[in-house]
């Protein structure tokens, strides 16, 4: 059944950044974050032109998930703008099943996720030339596998949901390196968690996500060592 608060919270937050982003606009795309976009914006040209080593020095900084993106969206501003307000709008309804996992009746459920559709902060760094709304989708997706992890009745699903959160965690770290870390702590809390995974109890199989993030780890420590242009 589709539930109507939701999707009437989903709709209001979508307005909201859609308002938001039409109320800054300027010809010179300056108020987007244009000039942090430049730099994106070198990175998805090399991509386009098929340079897909990512020995740029630019990677660094600035992993390739996004510059992917930009480039699989022929590198147009008002396209990528619009497809990052879509994208910072499904962080609300992640946070509406976020909040389910933890048991809130639910009409404290849908203020989580009004909470998250009215937030200033997420307004505004909505419909931006930036990272941002791509990586912070990814890490909440991440956060909701975990928590189905952490209420799996069976190894396999336990192994499924685990996969996933490592999956998305390392998309997210590949988008903005801020979440490069976050794997660790995340792996230990669903290696301790109280409730039961595949009838054993959560600490006693290391968990995928752990697993699932170690070729990040790799990939950073190869990228780092490369020649770099």
């Amino acid at each position: 059944m589709v539930n109507r608060g939701l999707l009437s919270l989903v709709f209001i937050g979508l307005l909201f950044r859609i308002v938001y982003a039409l109320a800054i606009y300027e010809p010179d795309l300056l108020p987007y974050h244009k000039g942090d976009y430049d730099l994106y914006y070198m990175l998805a040209d090399e991509i386009v032109r098929g340079e897909l080593a990512f020995r740029n020095s630019g990677y660094l900084l600035r992993p390739p998930f996004f510059p992917l993106m930009a480039a699989a969206l022929g590198l147009e501003p008002l396209l990528i703008i619009a497809v990052n307000v879509l994208l910072a709008t499904g962080i609300i309804p992640v946070t509406f099943l976020l909040a389910k996992q933890f048991d809130f009746s639910h009409r404290l459920t849908l203020l989580s996720a009004l909470i998250v559709a009215l937030d200033p902060t997420s307004v505004k760094y909505s419909g931006v030339l930036l990272a941002e709304p791509l990586a912070n989708l990814l890490l909440a997706l991440s956060f909701l596998t975990l928590m189905k992890l952490r209420g799996a009745d069976k190894r396999l699903a336990a192994l499924s949901w685990g996969s996933m959160s490592g999956g998305f965690i390392v998309l997210s770290a590949l988008t903005r390196p801020a979440a490069y870390l976050l794997w660790l702590p995340m792996a230990l809390w669903a290696m301790f968690a109280r409730r039961t995974v595949a009838g054993g109890g959560g600490g006693r199989f290391w968990p995928p996500p752990l697993l699932s993030c170690r070729p990040y780890s790799v990939l950073g420590f190869g990228r780092n060592t490369m020649p770099l242009s």
